[in-house]
């Protein structure tokens, strides 16, 4: 039955300007083994609705369900990947991963091997004795995948956890994490604000506007993993897509800057006093 999310709103008020709806009658399904990435501009409501699905939000309207059953608490069906790995820094990598099995009816040395199986999946088995101050950041997020993936959740809520990568690191976790969903086929729903990253890794992505979050359109990539985001197909998808976002992160950028911006025909906002001529 998967994940579906039905007429979903929320607003969080803030004592120096009120209220501010953030969310505003965000509707869709995934089915089981799906994988979904969510695209907008900042503040667009991505990470709120990663958390009321997640179960540590509350929604003001409507809900989220998993296999029929409402979202009212969190769950170790459904575990957070957030943009910080927040790994426990005295912990080595395999003890970090071993702290997901903490709670679960397994003999130690079977714990072990689950733990050693999925930091393998992540390409870190040689890594399993160190400590987080030892890896680099793709690393890190690498042993929060593992960690994850260990804990067998159905669905798996990854808030922009490549967002802190450099981009060498994140083309190679692309394809990583192509290869593992492949694999192990979670039901996961990705936050992302990068066009490239969504169309490279969704089955399906919804394209947000901006505050209040509502789905501007839905798309269907019908091409088969694992992607390259230079694939000309892809490339040109990204295009339309980015074509259609222009005018949200505008949007944001004149909410959140309180200064007149305008879009030139490089899709680069500048100010409207600086805009000398740039759409000639």
């Amino acid at each position: 039955m998967g994940l579906k999310v039905e007429n979903l709103s929320k607003s969080f008020w803030r004592k120096d300007v009120g209220n501010i709806p953030v969310l505003e009658d965000v509707s869709f399904e995934l089915k089981d083994g799906e994988f979904a990435c969510v695209l907008g501009p900042s503040g667009c409501g991505k990470s709120t609705l990663l958390n009321i699905a997640g179960g540590l939000v509350k929604p003001d309207k409507g809900s989220v369900c998993v296999d029929g059953s409402r979202v009212s608490e969190p769950s170790p069906e459904r575990v957070i990947i957030f943009q910080e790995p927040t790994l426990f820094p005295w912990m080595t990598v395999l003890e970090n991963v071993l702290f997901a099995l903490k709670t679960k009816p397994i003999k130690k040395p079977d714990k072990q091997d689950i733990a050693i199986s999925f930091l393998r999946k992540v390409h870190l088995g040689k890594f399993i004795n160190a400590h987080p101050h030892e890896l680099s950041a793709g690393m890190k997020q690498r042993v929060a995948i593992a960690r994850a993936l260990a804990m067998e959740p159905k669905i798996l809520l990854m808030d922009e956890p490549l967002s802190l990568v450099d981009d060498q690191t994140r083309f190679m976790l692309h394809y990583e994490i192509q290869q593992i969903f492949k694999e192990t086929k979670k039901t996961v729903l990705f936050v992302t604000s990068s066009v490239e990253e969504a169309v490279c890794l969704a089955d399906r992505l919804f394209v947000f506007s901006a505050r209040p979050g509502k789905i501007l359109f839905e798309q269907k990539i019908g091409f088969s993993h694992p992607r390259r985001e230079t694939d000309p197909q892809l490339v040109f998808l990204q295009d339309n897509i980015s074509t259609i976002l222009e005018r949200e992160f505008e949007k944001t950028a004149k909410e959140e800057m309180d200064i007149e911006y305008v879009l030139t025909k490089s899709g680069v906002l500048v100010p409207f006093d600086r805009n000398l001529g740039s759409n000639i």
